[in-house]
C-alpha cells in the first residue's frame, strides 16, 4: 500500500455488498491497520461492561423499551442502542430480531472518529461523548459540564492543544483539566509510562449505578446489599488504585483516593433509598395489593409473566404500568443514577438538589401511595 487511504480500502470494491449493507464498514475492516485498538475496543468489550448482545436481550425484557414506537428507538441515542451499534454481523443482518432496532444507523468506531474525517482530537474532546452520553439516562456529559473540571475546560479548552497525544499533553501540563478520555482513556503505572487504551470500563467499578434496580434474593434486602457492596467494592480495588494512578499526575493519591471512597458512600446510600422503595412494591406484591408489569421484580415473585421474545419493530402491548411502579422506575434508572454518576464525576448540584433530594421525595411519595393502597384494601 502506498499510504493513502481509499474508499476502496475500507468499503471494498464489490458495489453489491456495499448496497446491501447500506455503506457500512465493519469494526474489523478499521482493525485492519488498527489491530491493538481493535483488541482493546471490540474484542475485549472496551466500551461497555457487556456485550452488545446481552444489552439487547435485556432491553427486550424491560417493558418501558417495549413500549416505545421503533421509529423512536431508531432515532434515540439511549445507551443501549448506542452500544449496540458494533458493526459486525449480525447486527446489520436481515434477522427479524436486529430490524427495526436502530442498529442499521449505529456505528462503533466511528461513534467517535467521525467517518471520513477520523481526527484523533476530535475524538480527545467531551462533546465527541455527548452524543451518547448525556440526559436522564445517562448524564455523565451534564455531570462533568457541572463538576470545576467540566468549567476549567468550558474557560480553557479552546486554548488547549487538542492534537498532541494524551500521555504527553497529560504529562507537559498541555491540558488544564481532565476530560473523559482522560480519565477512562489513560493508564498510568506507578512507576513508568502513561498509555493510551481503549478499555475504556477497565478502571470504572459501578455499571451505571443500577445495581439496586438488579438486585436479587438476600441482596435485595438491605444488609445483604450492604455486604454485597462491601464485597464488589473490595473485589474491585485494582481498578481503583488504577484511577487513582491517573488522577495523581494532578493530586496526590490520598486526596483523589479519599473523594472516591466518598463517592462509594453516596452511592451506598442512594441505593439503600432505592431498596427501600423496591421493598414496598414487594409487599404489595406478595399481599396480593399489587400486579408487578416491571420485568425486573415480575420476575423475583412471578405475579406475571415478562415477553421472553420480542423486537423493537412489533412489540407484544406490555401491560400498564401502575403509578406506583412509574414512580419506583424513575427512581431506579433516572434519579438514582444523575445521584450517583454525578459524585463520580462530580457535580455538586447532581449529587444532591439533582439527585438524592429527588430520591427522597420520590420515596415518600411511594409511601404515601402505599399507606392510600393498603388503606383502600382494607375497606372492601
Amino acid at each position: 500500500m502506498n499510504g493513502q487511504i481509499t474508499c476502496v480500502l475500507c468499503h471494498g470494491d464489490n458495489h453489491t455488498t456495499i448496497t446491501q449493507t447500506r455503506g457500512r464498514v465493519a469494526d474489523a475492516v478499521c482493525g485492519g491497520c488498527h489491530d491493538s485498538v481493535d483488541q482493546e475496543y471490540t474484542k475485549s468489550g472496551g466500551h461497555s461492561f457487556d456485550p452488545p448482545e446481552e444489552n439487547w436481550k435485556r432491553s427486550l425484557a424491560a417493558v418501558e423499551f417495549l413500549g416505545i414506537p421503533s421509529p423512536v428507538l431508531q432515532l434515540s441515542r439511549d445507551v443501549v442502542y448506542a452500544q449496540q451499534g458494533a458493526t459486525a454481523p449480525p447486527y446489520f443482518d436481515s434477522d427479524p430480531e436486529f430490524e427495526g432496532t436502530g442498529r442499521i444507523l449505529r456505528n462503533g468506531c466511528i461513534s467517535c472518529h467521525t467517518r471520513h474525517r477520523f481526527d484523533v482530537a476530535e475524538a480527545r474532546k467531551p462533546e465527541s461523548c455527548q452524543t451518547c452520553h448525556s440526559g436522564t439516562g445517562i448524564p455523565v456529559f451534564d455531570a462533568y459540564l457541572q463538576s470545576k473540571h467540566g468549567s476549567i475546560y468550558r474557560a480553557q479548552g479552546s486554548r488547549w492543544n487538542w492534537k498532541l497525544r494524551m500521555p504527553e499533553a497529560l504529562t507537559k501540563g498541555e491540558l488544564g483539566s481532565p476530560t473523559c478520555a482522560t480519565c477512562h482513556m489513560l493508564q498510568a503505572e506507578r512507576y513508568g509510562d502513561v498509555k493510551t487504551t481503549h478499555k475504556m470500563t477497565a478502571k470504572s467499578i459501578w455499571n451505571r449505578a443500577l445495581q439496586p434496580f438488579f438486585a436479587e434474593g438476600q441482596q435485595a434486602t438491605e444488609a445483604g446489599y450492604k455486604a454485597f457492596f462491601a464485597q464488589t467494592r473490595n473485589q474491585s480495588d485494582p481498578q481503583r488504585k488504577a484511577m487513582v494512578l491517573v488522577c495523581r499526575n494532578c493530586h496526590s493519591e490520598k486526596f483523589a483516593g479519599d473523594y472516591l471512597n466518598a463517592a462509594d458512600e453516596v452511592k451506598l446510600a442512594s441505593d439503600l433509598l432505592v431498596l427501600r422503595a423496591r421493598s414496598v412494591l414487594d409487599g404489595l406484591a406478595r399481599d396480593g395489593l399489587l400486579t408487578l408489569s416491571s420485568s425486573a421484580l415480575a420476575q423475583r415473585y412471578q405475579t406475571v409473566t415478562p415477553p421472553a421474545t420480542g423486537n423493537a419493530a412489533t412489540p407484544q402491548p406490555p401491560p400498564p404500568l401502575s403509578d406506583i411502579e412509574s414512580a419506583y422506575l424513575n427512581m431506579a434508572r433516572q434519579e438514582n443514577v444523575r445521584t450517583v454518576l454525578s459524585a463520580y464525576h462530580e457535580s455538586p448540584a447532581g449529587v444532591y438538589s439533582e439527585g438524592y433530594a429527588r430520591l427522597q421525595t420520590s420515596l415518600a411519595r411511594i409511601q404515601e401511595m402505599e399507606k392510600q393502597m393498603r388503606a383502600g384494601a382494607s375497606r372492601r
